[in-house]
């Protein structure tokens, strides 16, 4: 496990976040990745909801978080993409449509935070 975190090659690091069996070494490996299209491809289809969370505070594609925000079953991950998501408008509607209040809470916050700059 202690190796894992001594990689610094990306591809090798890649390959352990999407296929390894140990969930401990898939996590690891998904903290040290910056190729944004891997982390997208984690963030989208990944089934396990801790990698999906380490790939979302990652990433940067406005469209696919406020794709994840509206879509991902698990609420955390769904405030993780709201707050990192630039678009009023698409906050203004899930501030008033997701089922759950933190994620309502969280685009409320955000909206107000952009409104400031």
């Amino acid at each position: 496990m202690a190796a894992v975190k001594k990689i610094t090659n990306e591809s090798l690091l890649e390959e352990m976040a999407k296929n390894d069996r140990d969930l401990y070494v898939r996590l690891v490996a998904a903290r040290k990745i910056n190729n944004q299209d891997i982390l997208e491809e984690i963030a989208k289809n990944e089934e396990d909801w801790n990698l999906r969370l380490i790939a979302v505070e990652k990433i940067n594609n406005q469209k696919l978080l406020e794709e994840i925000a509206k879509t991902d079953e698990d609420e955390e991950i769904r405030q993780t993409a709201v707050e990192k998501i630039n678009n009023q408008k698409f906050l203004e509607e899930i501030s008033k449509t997701d089922d759950e209040l933190n994620v309502r809470l969280a685009a409320v916050r955000k909206i107000k935070e952009l409104r400031k700059k």
